[in-house]
């Protein structure tokens, strides 16, 4: 038995040997390959890549990539134009040079530089920070913080581009903390559609209790890929009440209208009287595109890293204090890093009958003069598809999105499995994540 093995194995290694002289003799540059391996038990195998490694491991197969070689193209402006697909918004090589000392070591959280070589250009032609994986691909390095799925995972990435950190914002005259910015990523939505959420929604400040609007912008395409709405708005959040007192509003939380426990916008927030009795944060949105697109997302938070003292609401007062004494509560160690997070009922009621794609709004979703220009500050150019949409509807309260494990952070309904723990890579994301 031993001397078969040993056979088996001289045999494996002639093939991969007679692979890699193949390899060798065709140019790097003129296509990707894919190649198999079957491994028997005992059996190792060793690969090689010159820029970095991308795959995942599910149960008994592993797949692997070696990440394309970056490219110098440069961004060029284009005038937009009224097409059957929205605008993208285009991801550019890095540019950000090292700094003398800020050396990244592998294993080590990264220097600024290296973070900031990840931006997107958006339809105003302008360069916004997007999503990062939590470990640079390059060289190894981690950072403090994540932003949840990967938008390359999204099926309708062609189309949809990479998330434009602050774009919208912007748009509003708003700064929002980088740190906040969540993605989320599913590709069934059990009713014919898939769909990427970005989402400000950062649990590492007491102040979120005082913020009633926040970037939410929603990319929506059938299974296929195609584009079916491309959204922007500074969504309403509504009130914020303590997680246990679903019937008192946070002073200072809202304005515009009185506070009702029934207003579809709702935040359910942890408050220093309600930690130790439910951890859980909630928040609902109300949105509205030109009285076209109608939605109330929620989304919700397992984890959250700090909580409100309404008695002052600049104290900085963590979970684990409360749920976790024994833990440090600055630290990646500790279970509350606001990382478990979850969509319900993403459903959406549209009927776009305005007999074109493109909506003119405030960032707030009110309609507006198209004639008042499209990049216009706090003009923002919408996409809804007039046809396209599935006459029923996803989804009721019933119906929750949680992370898939081993998925990359993709999101499933109604997950069998365990599911709302993070599989976003192996950073050291910390607070203020």
């Amino acid at each position: 038995m031993q001397h078969a093995h040993h056979r088996k194995f001289r045999i494996m290694t002639l093939i991969l040997a007679a692979l890699i002289g193949m390899l060798a003799s065709i140019p790097l540059s003129t296509l990707a390959i894919q190649h198999s391996f079957q491994l028997s038990p005992g059996d190792s195998l060793t690969i090689d890549c010159p820029t970095a490694l991308r795959g995942r491991v599910r149960g008994g197969s592993a797949t692997l990539t070696c990440a394309p070689e970056r490219t110098t193209a440069t961004p060029t402006s284009i005038p937009p134009t009224a097409t059957s697909a929205p605008p993208t918004a285009t991801s550019i090589p890095p540019t950000a040079t090292p700094v003398a000392g800020a050396t990244p070591i592998a294993g080590e959280e990264c220097p600024a530089w290296v973070h900031e070589r990840y931006v997107a250009v958006g339809p105003d032609g302008n360069n916004y920070p997007t999503w990062h994986p939590p470990v640079d691909e390059t060289y190894g390095c981690y950072f403090d913080h994540e932003h949840g799925s990967d938008p390359q995972e999204y099926v309708g990435f062609a189309e949809a581009g990479m998330p434009l950190f602050g774009y919208t914002a912007t748009q509003h005259g708003m700064d929002e903390p980088h740190n906040g910015f969540k993605v989320f990523v599913a590709n069934n939505d059990l009713n014919g559609r898939a769909w990427m959420i970005l989402l400000h929604q950062g649990t590492g400040s007491p102040r979120r209790a005082l913020a009633q609007f926040h970037t939410l912008d929603w990319h929506i395409s059938d299974r296929s890929g195609r584009t079916l709405a491309d959204l922007h708005l500074m969504a309403d959040f509504g009130y914020a009440s303590p997680n246990c007192r679903p019937d008192e509003a946070i002073p200072g939380s809202a304005a515009g209208r009185p506070f009702s426990r029934h207003d579809p916008a709702r935040r359910s927030i942890p408050t220093l009287d309600c930690a130790a009795e439910t951890p859980y944060e909630t928040w609902t949105a109300a949105i509205d595109i030109g009285g076209y697109f109608q939605a109330t997302p929620a989304f919700d938070i397992d984890n959250a890293t700090t909580i409100i003292n309404r008695a002052n609401l600049e104290d900085l007062r963590f979970m684990c204090e409360i749920r976790s004494p024994e833990q440090d509560c600055r630290s990646a160690d500790t279970q509350w890093t606001g990382n478990k997070r979850g969509v319900i009922r993403p459903g959406q009621f549209v009927n776009n009958t305005s007999g074109s794609p493109w909506v003119f709004t405030d960032v707030f979703g009110n309609p507006v003069d198209p004639n008042s220009g499209e990049h216009m500050h706090g003009v923002i150019r919408q996409y809804i598809s007039t046809s396209g949409w599935d006459t029923r509807q996803c989804c009721g309260n019933e119906v929750v999105f949680r992370i898939q494990t081993y998925s990359n952070g993709l999101y499933i309904a109604n997950p069998t499995e365990e599911a709302g723990s993070t599989e976003f890579g192996v950073g050291r994301h910390h607070w203020p994540n």
